[in-house]
């Protein structure tokens, strides 16, 4: 009778488990049923691109990729072929097609009887592919990213990663042909980097939310301070120096005070709020995650991560979204790569008074240090960054910000790697491409 016992106990136990597994298999596939249909390794609807049912276009219209006898055709531009080729994909499936993910996100239906169905047979991205090519002339070869956006719609309207190639003549790489390292990699969606002096707009919100006489307090810049047996060096001795100044000078001693100032909880506490050093998902579509990590830094490393180096790690995509945020009074706009859909909007990052306050400090970036004259015509909030990567190599620059003028609600961001100097070569990029969308 024991026996007999416990093998009916066995068998019970065994049959709840079995009624548990199934209930959450049709909890999931109600709950997650479009998810797995749609996922964009799935040949059922991957095939709609790969075998040229859909055709793309960018927000003017021209032909990106197109049906032409059952096989693939790109754009006949050259350069738009290769500033495009992040966004749409290459003919071996190499590189990942944040297109085909979108579509298959947001253009396909889905019912949990009779499965997938296409509600469309074509796609227009928000890109402006001919703004794509002359950001990729800009970078001149250089490894990289331009990002743009409208930080009202959230619409993309330049997303180029480089190095890149003609998708009709692409590399043969198992020759190790210098010049495309990390080619198959999104930069602007995939990659995290090292933000320098980018990151001090994030250290001064939170200075300007933590202390409240930041703006009346002077610090003193010697060229160098020592903390923790750690040298900080500035790019220069600017003597006593503003808070105010100090960002616009991007001087290191006064925003390594500012960070100790703030100590490591406090600070910690609001790079996560504001998710700047996360990632971000939109349409399908998640960004690479940054680092931000405190645990065990002492004074010193508190110092460099203030100013923007240690183990920090921030991807462009979403800096760019941050730097919308400052120009939306905090609240974050995700992005959009669908023509006139509107991103959604996101949390609010940052109260309206930093906000506010930030904008103010970044237009001074540009008149004080900058050079209004190098960006003629432009309304222009920004703060650059030369970023430190390594000993003996050169630094990457940065130039991140946006346009403070609602006719032209653009947000950017641009890196080239191993360039020197955030805000002339980085700075340069921008003005490029943000004069040739605002005559556009």
């Amino acid at each position: 009778m024991k026996k007999v016992a416990r093998r009916s106990a066995a068998a019970v136990i065994l049959a709840a488990v079995l009624t548990i597994g199934l209930g959450y298999f049709v909890f999931m596939y109600v709950t997650e049923g479009k998810s797995w249909a749609t996922y964009y390794a799935n040949s059922h609807l991957s095939g709609a691109v790969q075998s040229s049912t859909v055709d793309v276009y960018d927000r003017n219209g021209l032909p990106l990729l197109t049906a032409a006898d059952g096989k693939r055709a790109y754009s006949d531009d050259p350069g738009i072929r290769m500033s495009t080729l992040h966004t749409i994909g290459d003919l071996d499936g190499y590189i990942f097609s944040p297109a085909l993910k979108v579509f298959s996100e947001e253009l396909t239906g889905y019912n949990p009887f009779s499965g997938v169905s296409s509600r469309a047979d074509s796609l227009t991205l928000s890109l402006d592919a001919g703004l794509c090519k002359i950001a990729l002339s800009a970078l001149k070869g250089a490894a990289g990213t331009v990002g743009v956006y409208n930080y009202k719609t959230g619409e993309i309207l330049c997303m180029v990663s480089s190095p890149t190639y003609d998708p009709y003549s692409p590399p043969d790489l198992s020759e190790s042909e210098v010049g495309y390292e990390g080619v198959y990699v999104n930069r602007f969606l995939s990659s995290a980097y090292v933000p320098g002096s980018v990151f001090k707009l994030v250290t001064a919100a939170c200075a300007i939310d933590t202390i409240d006489d930041i703006f009346t307090q002077k610090f003193v810049c010697r060229g160098s301070l020592t903390l923790s047996g750690q040298k900080i060096v500035c790019n220069n001795v600017h003597g006593e120096i503003g808070f105010k100044t100090a960002l616009a000078k991007s001087c290191n001693a006064a925003f390594a005070e500012i960070a100790v100032q703030l100590g490591s909880d406090i600070l910690g506490d609001f790079v996560e709020d504001t998710g700047v050093c996360g990632g971000i998902g939109f349409q399908g579509l998640k960004t690479s995650s940054g680092n931000f990590d405190l645990n065990g830094a002492n004074t010193g490393d508190l110092a460099w991560a203030g100013i923007g180096q240690y183990t920090n790690l921030v991807n462009p995509c979403t800096l760019m979204t941050f730097m919308g945020a400052i120009a939306n009074g905090g609240e974050q706009r995700l992005p959009s790569l669908i023509a006139g859909m509107e991103g959604k909007k996101g949390e609010q990052l940052i109260s309206p008074v930093t906000a506010g306050l930030l904008k103010e400090m970044m237009a001074n970036n540009v008149t004080q240090s900058y050079g209004s004259s190098n960006f003629p015509g432009l309304k222009i909030c920004a703060k650059s960054g030369t970023a430190e990567v390594g000993s003996g190599a050169n630094p990457h620059a940065w130039f991140a910000g946006f346009l403070d003028d609602p006719n032209n609600p653009y947000a950017f961001v641009v890196i080239s790697e191993h360039s020197g100097s955030g805000s002339e070569v980085a700075g340069s990029i921008a003005n490029t491409v943000l004069q040739a969308l605002v005559k556009s």
